[in-house]
């Protein structure tokens, strides 16, 4: 059979296998995986709680929350809803949120710089207690997002990704701390912003943009250096 497509997501069968895939340049191998979910997905607001070894999740319809993912393997599947997966590394082979605004957690300071196994996520959250630590790189993010279901709260046709935090944590984008920009200057030519004020939720962001990219990133103002010029 001949044929193409555009993406590739896992394909789950009663909750209890999931097919998931490999890809090279040459092929796409699909291999059939066990959820190992504690609790059963129903179409409520669930709760799923990673064990620390090989974790495969698969949740259903409802706001459903995954903790504790990012060991070497780990899968999780969204569906419907406004999914929130919480990652305490960045082993995991795949994290698709589905449907929904679905927000990536994070507990800890992660690097998300070059990592291939992240798709629909639309929001990424690291309030927490401690001082944590984002690396991205802007190029990334057009395949973190995926479906593009901020489009309603900030229309215009590009791809769009939120991160929040607060002023003891640290976002670091293409090599560049964004509270502390010197002159007004990215360390990425092509990474830019006119440092205003954008209300979201009733809160402030800043929008960065990309000159060879069709994405717009919003980061909350306690992240963003508040005197960059």
């Amino acid at each position: 059979m001949l044929g193409s497509f555009d993406s590739v997501e896992g394909l789950d069968i009663d909750k209890t296998v999931v097919l998931d895939y490999t890809q090279n340049v040459a092929d796409i191998t699909l291999d059939a995986v066990a959820t190992t979910c504690g609790i059963a997905s129903t179409t409520g607001d669930d709760t799923h709680t990673g064990s620390g070894a090989v974790d495969v999740v698969v949740t259903d319809a409802g706001n459903d929350t995954v903790n504790n993912i990012g060991s070497a393997g780990d899968i999780v599947y969204g569906q419907d809803g406004d999914d929130k997966v919480e990652i305490v590394d960045n082993l995991f082979k795949r994290i698709d949120g589905g449907d929904g605004i679905d927000t990536l957690l994070l507990s800890t300071s992660i690097d998300l710089t070059g990592l291939d196994g992240l798709v629909n996520m639309e929001r990424i959250n690291m309030t927490n207690a401690a001082p944590d630590t984002l690396q991205l790189d802007i190029g990334d993010l057009v395949s973190f997002v995926g479906d593009n279901a901020l489009e309603y709260m900030l229309p215009g046709g590009s791809e769009k990704m939120i991160i929040d935090g607060d002023a003891t944590d640290t976002v670091i984008l293409n090599g560049q701390d964004l509270s502390d920009i010197s002159g007004g200057t990215l360390g990425d030519a092509g990474i830019t912003s006119d440092y205003m004020d954008v209300k979201i939720d009733g809160e402030n962001y800043i929008k960065f943009v990309h000159a060879g990219l069709d994405l717009e990133l919003y980061v909350h103002s306690d992240l963003v250096d508040d005197t960059p010029m």
